[in-house]
């Protein structure tokens, strides 16, 4: 959407004053009655006129309070991968309907701190389902949100990027926690992709290699630098899996039955967790330089 029309939507709602305290009581509690009527068959002339008084103040309420979800939109555009600013807007509309619907005047709070936790909720939900090629648990993208605020603020405060350990520490979350959020999927993209190379060019399934048969951390070694095979390791490897392939690596290796007694896990599944986390770092790891060489 071009900002012409973003910016003619945010006149349009400028010409709607903010309610006072007293606006929103009186209005809250017009649309809290038409709400209690229900759905019924027939009406009498006074709940009709019940309803029509609440749709009204439901139509007020919502018009001057259109400013507000635009500000908590704005707060969540930059991490939008595909999602439009008027996407997130209406996303946050319905939830400031809802918000409408729900709130009780006769408690004594203000309705935009009541409507705030609504109108975000329903940004961030459209945020993780529509923005996203690969669906995360809502935990994990609300942790990747607070990451990334804070990564700015240490930013710019520190004037250099900030460690894992400051991160969590500021965003008071578990350091594991905050690795698992950094190395969420965020986007894919296409293995037919093209990127450029000494040789000219192709995509990015014909520079893969092959690791199907790799079975051994010498295997991932051959083809990629040690220390980033080790880097590879502890950033995209679970614990136990990560556990099995060091313990593997060792000169002596530790013996599979050693292993089976330590992890409680079977020597065949072992094996395969060796293989498959070998080949998923390897796989990464060709993507990764591939990508940063050209």
């Amino acid at each position: 959407m071009s900002r012409d029309s973003i910016q003619a939507y945010l006149n349009e709602i400028g010409r709607y004053p903010l309610l006072t305290k007293a606006q929103e009581v009186s209005l809250g509690t017009q649309i809290q009655a038409w709400v209690a009527i229900g759905e019924k068959k027939e009406y009498t002339d006074e709940e009709r006129r019940i309803q029509r008084v609440g749709m009204r103040a439901k139509a007020k309420f919502i018009s001057c309070n259109l400013r507000l979800v635009v500000n908590i939109a704005r707060k969540y555009a930059r991490f939008c991968n595909t999602l439009d600013f008027m996407d997130l807007i209406q996303e946050g509309n319905l939830g400031l309907v809802r918000a409408i619907e729900k709130f009780d005047p006769t408690r004594g709070y203000a309705f935009s701190t009541y409507a705030y936790w609504w109108i975000r909720q329903s940004i961030q939900r459209s945020i993780q389902t529509n923005d996203y090629c690969i669906r995360l648990p809502i935990g994990i993208h609300e942790a990747m949100h607070k990451i990334k605020k804070v990564n700015e603020t240490l930013t710019k405060q520190l004037g250099r990027e900030p460690t894992i350990q400051e991160i969590a520490i500021s965003a008071n979350i578990k350091i594991d926690d905050v690795k698992t959020a950094l190395n969420a999927p965020t986007m894919i993209m296409s293995l037919d992709k093209t990127v450029n190379n000494d040789e000219g060019g192709g995509a990015i399934i014909d520079i893969i290699p092959d690791h199907k048969n790799s079975n051994t951390i010498e295997d991932a070694e051959s083809r990629i630098n040690i220390a980033d095979a080790y880097m590879a390791i502890d950033r995209y490897l679970d614990e136990q899996t990560k556990y099995v392939v060091l313990e593997r690596s060792k000169d002596p290796p530790t013996s599979w039955k050693e292993l089976a007694i330590i992890t409680g896990v079977s020597k065949g599944k072992l094996q395969t967790m060796e293989k498959e986390g070998l080949r998923r770092c390897a796989l990464l790891l060709a993507i990764k330089n591939k990508i940063e060489s050209t």
